[in-house]
């Protein structure tokens, strides 16, 4: 709900930083107060209600989708959108923006295969390496026997694997991001209780038997 105080007469483009989005698109949800933006050479400004956020706009243009995904592919893809976000979302935790292909996507007959670290896997299994693997559990993300059975089929695939360990997801890193003036992305999520995390090894241990 964006509104213009008078007509533009121009196109404006500009590429913002998602977290800044994220957090005008929060403050939307507890208002009915429309969006109003100023546009400047650097920063925006966005004004809702009583709440102002200014931020740092982004330097160069947004990918253009279209160009890179074919519009005439003959090959359509039905995906159940709530599992294909979740999923996009927990891989987005250990990506990064320095790689320019991140996250490979390869859709099967009823499956979607999402990779990042597994093609370090790949280049590890090749060389017969030892392998001592640990994965994050974060509470309303990953935290589910769904979830760690899900993994647990991955990591079966490789013999260089020989431990798994699942870590509790903390908090203590959160005032970094409050040093910084960094945006968490995880800031309302609360820490793993131990309990929850023996019960998860001892599943996931179960799921791989022995490494």
């Amino acid at each position: 709900r964006f509104a213009f105080e008078a007509p533009t007469g121009r196109t404006m483009r500009f590429v913002a930083p998602a977290p800044a989005l994220k957090e005008v698109e929060k403050i939307l949800g507890d208002t009915d107060e429309p969006a109003k933006f100023t546009l400047g050479t650097k920063h925006i400004l966005f004004e809702i209600g009583d709440a102002t956020l200014v931020c740092r706009l982004l330097e160069g243009e947004f990918l253009d989708w279209r160009r890179v995904v074919p519009m005439d592919n003959p090959i359509k893809l039905v995906a159940n959108v709530s599992r294909l976000t979740a999923s996009v979302e927990r891989v987005s935790l250990i990506v990064s923006e320095k790689i320019k292909s991140p996250v490979r996507c390869t859709f099967g007959q009823d499956s979607g295969d999402f990779r990042t670290v597994m093609n370090t896997l790949d280049f590890l299994e090749e060389r017969s390496a030892y392998v001592w693997l640990r994965t994050v559990i974060v509470p309303g993300v990953n935290d589910s026997e769904e979830e760690v059975a899900q993994y647990a089929e991955i990591v079966k695939r490789y013999k260089c694997v020989r431990r798994w360990q699942l870590l509790a997801f903390h908090t203590m890193g959160f005032s970094k991001y409050e040093r910084m003036g960094i945006p968490n992305p995880l800031k309302d999520t609360p820490a793993l209780p131990k309990d929850r995390l023996a019960q998860l090894q001892e599943f996931a241990d179960k799921c791989t038997g022995e490494l």
